[in-house]
């Protein structure tokens, strides 16, 4: 049977089930995120259906915002129950090595994107300085332009 060395380590909480399931914890805190990024895109495709600047336009980015703010608060408490409490049941034995490290690669990648989108947005919030139809090369400042939760540095 293959090992998961990284349940191996930590401390688990309740012993380990038969069936090789993730504990309740870290399935809660799976479903807890779903959920989130459901309403993260449910509330920002709405907004895009109505007026930006009215009372529902407001509360849809105001939800979506805070639910972007919940959303890398849960990632930071799953890594940290990932890391000291969870009990992750091992890879079927069949599973071919390449397999498993692809695996975890996909893993720690979604891991990577749910701590860094809510910190780019709220970057774009923060310290946005000029509106793209702004032109900032005449103004003589740098400005910071968020596009799609990338930022492009313009001079």
């Amino acid at each position: 049977m293959t090992k998961n060395l990284e349940s191996e380590n930590a401390i688990v909480i309740a012993p380990p089930r038969r069936d090789d399931r993730f504990d309740q914890t870290s399935m809660m805190l799976h479903w807890l995120t779903v959920l989130l990024i459901v309403v993260q895109f449910a509330s920002i495709w709405t907004r895009e259906s109505v007026e930006h600047q009215s009372q529902l336009g407001m509360a849809l980015l105001s939800l979506h915002r805070s639910a972007g703010t919940l959303t890398w608060f849960t990632a930071v408490a799953r890594l940290v129950w990932r890391r000291y409490f969870a009990y992750l049941p091992p890879f079927p034995p069949s599973m071919p090595k390449f397999q498993q490290i692809a695996a975890k690669a996909n893993e720690y990648g979604l891991y990577v994107l749910l701590l860094a989108m809510p910190i780019t947005g709220m970057m774009r919030v923060l310290l946005i300085q000029c509106k793209i139809s702004t032109n900032c090369k005449e103004s003589g400042r740098s400005c910071v332009v968020a596009f799609s939760h990338s930022w492009i540095i313009l001079r």
